[in-house]
Parts: C-alpha cells; sequence; structure tokens
C-alpha cells in the first residue's frame, strides 16, 4: 500500500503544479495520506473549499487545522483515493471550480 499511495501522491502533486501552478505552491514530506497546497493570492481558502465541495471535490482549508490565526491559506488534498490514472483529469476539475472563484 505505501508503494501505491507514493505513485498516487506523486501524480497527484505533479498534475496539480502543472497545471495550477498560478494558484498553488506544493511542498511535499513524506508520507501521510494527504499534502498541502499553499494559496498563492487573496482569496481564502475557507471561500475556495466552500465552493470546490459545491462541484463534488473535497479538499479541506488550512487555515482551520491551525490552533489560532496563523496567516496559512492553503488546501489539505488528500490523496489516498485518487489513482495516478485520474491524477490529470482530477486537477483540471479542481482548476476550473477554483477559476469560477477568481
Amino acid at each position: 500500500m505505501r508503494t501505491l499511495y507514493t505513485e498516487r501522491r506523486k501524480a497527484l502533486a505533479a498534475a496539480i503544479e502543472s497545471t495550477m501552478r498560478q494558484y498553488v505552491e506544493i511542498r511535499l514530506q513524506d508520507g501521510g495520506m494527504h499534502f498541502v497546497a499553499r494559496l498563492r493570492g487573496r482569496v481564502s481558502d475557507t471561500e475556495i473549499v466552500e465552493h470546490l465541495r459545491r462541484k463534488g471535490i473535497g479538499p479541506a482549508p488550512l487555515s482551520r487545522c491551525a490552533l489560532k490565526a496563523s496567516g496559512y491559506n492553503g488546501l489539505v488534498i488528500g490523496y489516498a483515493n485518487v489513482a495516478k490514472e485520474h491524477a490529470a483529469s482530477s486537477t483540471r476539475r479542481m482548476l476550473v471550480a477554483i477559476q469560477g472563484v477568481r
């Protein structure tokens, strides 16, 4: 399973980086079941997540993971359920939804 999840993490992160570079910055950590995509610009992560969820896409807002107001603005993206073959199409759906907020 570790190999499978590593492949999925790399595929989704690469697809997001190549497609959405102007909107997010990703710094991958080893392990886990999610990664963080820091948002560029001033649109709040909670606003973007609200819009994404209406489109059936479910990341979590990074700002809600902090114990106190930190200024962190990003998306917590789970990758365990995204097959590497679907990384590009999933990313395109996310891009269209994010562009609808900006």
